[in-house]
């Protein structure tokens, strides 16, 4: 997928830590959430190798290096800001991640007041855009909203 306000001219660097110690020492560097087990930020994504992965993140490894990926391209690559519902949900839905949650409710939600603190971020994100995916393209959608965010 190719947006316009995209420029992918900059490489992406994967980082995989294969011992808990490399993790830990990343994680307070950079000061990751505890429960994370992938980070992007700006151009780089931090992840757990296979051998660290825990039954409790959702999707596999490469979902998630996927996921990680597509949050570099909408936070680094994009000129118009992007609302966390909306860059959490495109990554779900690139990764194949969008399998793993329940459909949930999102009619009366002001979706861009949505924030990390909130439980249901994630399913309340990829419900939304799963909704608005059945009349709209993923590329209208993220370029209709940012518009919106701009205005």
């Amino acid at each position: 997928m190719c947006l316009p306000f995209f420029q992918l001219d900059i490489p992406i660097s994967v980082y995989v830590a294969d011992r808990l110690e490399v993790w830990n020492k990343l994680s307070q560097t950079y000061n990751f959430p505890d429960f994370a087990c992938a980070v992007s930020m700006e151009e780089s994504v931090f992840i757990k190798s296979k051998k660290l992965w825990s039954d409790i993140n959702v999707g596999s490894f490469e979902e998630t290096v996927i996921h990680e990926v597509v949050h570099c391209f909408m936070r680094v690559y994009s000129s118009v800001p992007i609302p966390i519902w909306l860059n959490e949900a495109t990554a779900i839905y690139l990764s194949g991640q969008y399998k793993y949650y329940s459909p949930v409710n999102t009619e009366g939600i002001d979706m861009n007041t949505l924030d990390y603190n909130q439980a249901m971020l994630y399913d309340l994100s990829i419900s939304k855009l799963l909704m608005l995916l059945e009349g709209e393209s993923l590329k209208s959608i993220i370029t209709r909203i940012s518009q919106e965010v701009l205005e």
